[in-house]
C-alpha cells in the first residue's frame, strides 16, 4: 500500500533527523546510501517491534540485502533540491533550518526518537560491509535468515494506526508547514535567499515566500 501524504512527510523529517544525528552526535565523516538503507531499516524495525508508528517505508529483500525504493527516492530528492549535499548525504543549511524550525515537533516526540538514537548509537560506527553481513544473518521468519529469503520478499511495511500503541505526534498545521518547507519550489526560493544573504542583500519574508 502506498504511503499517505502524512506518512511521506513524517518519513522525510525523520530521515533528515537521522542523517543530522549521524554527523552531529556520532561524528560520522561519510554516509553512503547502503548504510542509510540499513540504519533506517533497523530503526523502523525497532519502532515496529514496539508498535510505534513513525517511519513508514516499505522494505524488500534485495542483494544488499534490505532495500526501500521509497527511501531511495526521498534521498535522491534531498540531494536534488539541496536538503543534503553530495556525495555522502552531508548536512546543509536547509536541513539544519528545517530541523530547527520543527524543533518543537521533535522535542514532543523525544521518547520515539530515543529508539532511533539507540539504533544509531549501536550501529552508526559499524563498517558498512559488516552492517550488511549482520543484517544478512538476522533471523526473520520460521528460522530463516534474511540471506535465505527470496529476492523481492517483503520485509517491512508501514504499521497501521489501528495496530500502533504510539504514533508520531504532529498537528495538522505543523504537517502543512512541513510539507510547505519540503516543497521543491520553496527549496529554490531558499537557495535564492541564501545567495542573497551571502552578498549582503537580505530579502524580506514576503519576497522569499510570497
Amino acid at each position: 500500500m502506498a504511503r499517505t501524504s502524512e506518512e511521506k512527510t513524517v518519513d522525510r523529517l525523520l530521515t533528515l533527523y537521522l542523517i543530522n544525528e549521524c554527523y552531529k552526535t556520532h561524528n560520522l565523516r561519510a554516509l553512503s546510501e547502503t548504510k542509510m538503507q540499513k540504519l533506517v531499516f533497523l530503526s523502523e524495525r525497532s519502532l515496529i517491534d514496539r508498535r510505534i508508528k513513525a517511519f513508514n517505508y516499505s522494505f524488500v529483500k534485495l542483494l544488499h540485502p534490505t532495500f526501500s525504493s521509497e527511501l531511495r527516492g526521498d534521498l535522491m530528492n534531498f540531494v536534488k533540491f539541496g536538503y543534503v549535499s553530495e556525495p555522502w548525504f552531508g548536512q546543509t543549511k536547509k536541513m539544519k533550518m528545517i530541523l530547527e524550525d520543527f524543533g518543537e515537533v521533535l522535542r514532543r516526540n523525544r521518547p520515539l526518537l530515543a529508539v532511533i538514537d539507540g539504533i544509531l548509537s549501536t550501529y552508526s560506527h559499524v563498517r558498512t560491509n559488516h552492517l550488511v553481513n549482520m543484517v544478512y544473518r538476522m533471523v526473520w521468519s520460521r528460522g530463516k535468515t534474511i540471506k535465505m529469503l527470496k529476492l523481492g520478499t517483503p520485509l517491512l511495511y508501514p504499521l497501521t494506526y489501528e495496530n500502533a500503541r504510539e504514533v508520531f505526534r504532529i498537528t495538522p498545521d505543523e504537517l502543512e508547514d512541513l510539507k510547505f518547507c519540503l516543497n521543491p519550489k520553496i527549496s529554490k526560493e531558499l537557495d535564492r535567499a541564501f545567495d542573497e544573504m551571502k552578498r549582503g542583500e537580505l530579502l524580506s519574508h514576503e519576497e522569499v515566500f510570497g
